[in-house]
């Protein structure tokens, strides 16, 4: 039972680990976002005074020509930057994993409560079991949804069991 039990604990652990990587990954990407945006429309704003500056300064300006050329190819940029790697989005995205996790973790602590603090003893390595497999079926498909949105979660969170513990003992 003890080796169920460090199995769930380890989970656990990465679980919350999880938590705070893609919290903090959303966290950037949604500030790189809205800073896109607001260069974009202070740019875009910006490139609308032209026919201000072409009567002050005549349609043939050369550094007028120059400074707003330059205002249009640096919104372009930055709108080409959004569409294709769609910030908002993909913040939005890894703010809900973080979610999804943090309720992977209030759920098992929840499952466990139940589950093992409530079983007679010969129900409990069953009890493990079932949550062992929950966890394993949250952290797989956390891992493929944060990959598919372009975020690498290799993590060094569990430690080698003691050999002597021989959890796949036949």
């Amino acid at each position: 039972m003890k080796s169920l039990q460090n199995g769930i604990d380890d989970r656990q652990r990465e679980l919350r680990q999880l938590v705070g990587i893609l919290g903090e990954k959303a966290y950037h990407i949604q500030i790189l976002s809205n800073w896109l945006r607001v260069a974009t429309i202070l740019l875009s704003s910006l490139s609308a005074a032209k026919a201000a500056a072409d009567s002050a300064f005549g349609p043939s300006n050369v550094g007028v020509l120059a400074i707003f050329t330059a205002l249009g190819i640096m919104t372009t940029v930055l709108l080409g930057l959004e569409a294709a790697f769609k910030f908002e989005k993909r913040a939005a995205d890894l703010n809900l994993l973080a979610a999804t996790t943090q309720a992977t973790v209030i759920s098992v602590d929840s499952e466990w409560r139940r589950n093992i603090g409530s079983f007679h003893d010969s129900d409990l390595r069953a009890a493990a079991r079932d949550i062992l497999t929950l966890q394993d079926a949250k952290l797989t498909e956390i891992h493929q949804k944060a990959a598919s949105a372009g975020i690498n979660l290799v993590l060094q969170v569990r430690k080698l069991e003691d050999p002597a513990d021989r959890p796949y003992a036949a």
